[in-house]
């Protein structure tokens, strides 16, 4: 499955083509993503909901918040080209930033959330 093209379809079939509206969308999904994890580490009341249900939640908040995110670039028209090129550069940025901060003494957890426990994420 190509996901860019496969969001490109279904975000063609959302009659509202207003990016505010988009961006509204990705703010709501983001809150959600934040309650979870609020969630998780108990700063809001679980009501009984087990460590793995939130973490299948934030699972879900995770894939909600990149098919919005996917949606935005379909409206704005960006192509899977720039999409890539755009992220590239990013990603050195990001990778620049991380060595800065290794450089600086910050300590940097290397392990992968998802390899620190078998069951949950460690977020």
């Amino acid at each position: 499955m190509n996901l860019f093209e496969e969001t490109k379809k279904v975000s063609a079939l959302n009659p509202n083509t207003e990016l505010f509206f988009r961006v509204a969308k990705m703010q709501e999904e983001l809150g959600e993503l934040a309650t979870a994890c609020l969630e998780f580490h108990h700063y809001k009341n679980r009501k009984d909901k087990s460590a793995e249900y939130i973490a299948e939640n934030i699972y879900e908040e995770i894939a909600d918040i990149v098919l919005v995110a996917y949606d935005l670039i379909h409206i704005v028209e960006m192509s899977e080209e720039e999409l890539q090129v755009r992220i590239t550069e990013k990603m050195e940025k990001w990778k620049k930033g991380i060595e800065n901060f290794k450089e600086k003494g910050f300590p940097i957890n290397e392990e992968s959330v998802l390899t620190q426990t078998s069951t949950t994420p460690n977020l």
